[in-house]
């Protein structure tokens, strides 16, 4: 059970991040 939300909690990470990525370039 902790491990499927960790695994979905860093997929919306990724997401954010990629957001951000792409908002300053």
């Amino acid at each position: 059970m902790g491990q499927r939300q960790g695994k979905k909690n860093r997929m919306i990470l990724t997401i954010n991040v990629g957001s951000s990525s792409l908002k300053y370039s």
